[in-house]
């Protein structure tokens, strides 16, 4: 079980992160929901940063994000796509 020290560590790890993400990507969060889904974080391992989204092809993307409707897939991969200009 989480000690409270280490639960607040857990928590200001987690806001750093946002916080940088931001700066590297304003509208990650909007665009693909929860950052620290697996979904989101494989993609932030794939693609680090917004010359390899920009870099990457249509469908590579539209396959890693598993949500089932392919228009929600296109939408979320031109949101990346407009937050890296």
């Amino acid at each position: 079980m989480l000690q409270k020290k280490d639960f607040e560590s857990y928590v200001q790890a987690q806001l750093n992160f946002q916080s940088i993400l931001d700066q590297l990507f304003s509208l990650y969060s909007t665009v693909l929901g929860q950052v620290f889904s697996r979904t989101s974080l494989e993609v932030l391992r794939k693609y680090p940063t917004p010359e390899r989204v920009i870099a990457i092809k249509h469908i590579e993307i539209v396959e890693m994000i598993h949500t089932g409707w392919l228009t929600v897939n296109q939408t979320v991969f031109q949101g990346l796509l407009d937050d890296t200009e």
